[in-house]
């Protein structure tokens, strides 16, 4: 079996015996390999009042992704026409994400009561002798749930005249 050999490229023979250990130093910018140093600061108030109104309307409406919150309060302009937010104070979307998420657990942890009306209150006692199923039977006779079909067998059955005679002719 022969053996083959390969012939160097002479560029690469060229610059292989032109190679030396190079000293220079090299400065890296931060960001590349050095992580940028985070500035924590709280949102400013109204910034606060749009998310949650951003929030608000995803529990009345559909859920608002923070991606769609993002562009709104990007274009989001006051009654006067100029812009509602400045670029510093635009948020990004992981950051309204968490926004919602923590608007979300606090309203879980302390949910808000729901104030009665002043409105006359109905009482309803059930009656020692009532049948259990008397609620639903209730429900049932309350003529809000009926349906056409309802209707119309409620009024043949209440008008007493035979619709259908089944075979029997009467004369």
């Amino acid at each position: 079996m022969q053996k083959k050999m390969t012939r160097a490229i002479p560029i690469i023979k060229e610059a292989w015996r032109n190679l030396k250990e190079a000293t220079t130093a090299t400065h890296l910018t931060v960001g590349w390999a050095i992580p940028v140093k985070q500035v924590r600061k709280p949102f400013g108030k109204n910034v606060v009042q749009y998310l949650v109104m951003c929030f608000e309307e995803g529990l009345t409406k559909k859920r608002l992704d923070p991606a769609i919150a993002e562009k709104r309060m990007r274009t989001a302009k006051n009654p006067d026409g100029t812009p509602m937010f400045t670029k510093d104070e635009w948020k990004s979307v992981p950051q309204i994400a968490g926004f919602f998420s923590r608007e979300c657990e606090k309203r879980r942890k302390n949910p808000t009561r729901v104030r009665r009306s002043d409105g006359p209150v109905e009482s309803y006692s059930i009656p020692e002798e009532e049948h259990d199923d008397a609620a639903w039977i209730q429900f049932l006779k309350d003529e809000t749930t009926w349906t056409v079909a309802d209707e119309f067998w409620n009024a043949t059955i209440s008008n007493g005249q035979p619709i259908f005679l089944y075979g029997v002719l009467a004369m």
